[in-house]
């Protein structure tokens, strides 16, 4: 186990460190995204089902119980399990704080995109976030990229968004347009009957990134919406083949 924790910290503080020397230094560490995330995202899930603490109690009362019989004083094995705890605890604390703050960059960035109305920048950005995207704590850019959407490269940039959880059904805290991504999607059904279906993952549209299927919430909120703007009936009927429920059909609801 001691040994296991040793690798495990090598490689932890080894990626941490060339992390924070680069990025002190200026310099584009993005090729580290993915080593981050695995970091920080095992560690907090070790963490939060508890493999990671019971492993840390035993290395580290191994190195007790080690000083112990030595009669109180320190050897390598013990220097060793205390200084593996502590490089993968900072490590993990590391790849979590690089996590929130490559986050926070890349939502400026999309934001930026969306102020500048400039959508090939938009998609450049949307398509080139591969780890820490964050696309589900803001549905702006989508909102505006589907309100805006006028080629092949706009509905790969939806896609990605999507498959990189991205939220359909969600309101944007800035945008000046407060409708979500599946309404403003609705809304252009007249002028762009593809988008819709793309969006909810029901097109049979095969040249796009692929998007997962709407969840029921979703086709019902978008059944909803499409109701209330009088969106032509052909709009109306797909959702209805492919499970939207009006409200009468709902649990919960009455006519």
């Amino acid at each position: 186990m001691l040994a296991l924790v040793c690798a495990l910290a090598v490689y932890a503080g080894s990626v941490a460190l060339l992390d924070g020397v680069g990025s002190a230094l200026g310099r584009d560490m993005s090729m580290l995204d993915k080593h981050l995330a695995v970091i920080a995202f095992a560690g907090l899930a070790a963490l939060s089902h508890g493999e990671a603490l019971w492993v840390a109690l035993c290395v580290l009362g191994f190195g007790v119980y080690r000083w112990y019989r030595n009669g109180r004083r320190m050897d390598a094995a013990i220097a060793l399990s205390f200084t593996s705890i502590a490089l993968v605890v900072a490590s993990m604390l590391h790849a979590v704080d690089a996590a929130e703050r490559r986050t926070g960059l890349h939502a400026q960035a999309l934001a930026a995109a969306v102020n500048q109305g400039d959508r090939q920048r938009l998609r450049e950005v949307a398509l080139g976030c591969e780890v820490f995207c964050g696309f589900a704590r803001d549905s702006g850019p989508l909102v505006w990229l589907v309100g805006n959407a006028a080629s092949d490269a706009d509905f790969n940039a939806i896609g990605a968004m999507l498959n990189r959880g991205a939220l359909r059904n969600a309101r944007s805290g800035w945008l000046p347009d407060r409708r979500t991504p599946l309404e403003a999607a609705v809304d252009r059904y007249a002028t762009d009957s593809n988008l819709a279906p793309y969006l909810l993952g029901i097109s049979r549209v095969n040249f796009h990134f692929t998007v997962p299927r709407a969840s029921q919430v979703e086709l019902d909120a978008a059944l909803a919406h499409a109701v209330q703007a009088r969106t032509p009936q052909a709009l109306i009927s797909e959702l209805l083949q492919n499970g939207a429920r009006p409200p009468a059909a709902r649990p919960g609801t009455v006519d």
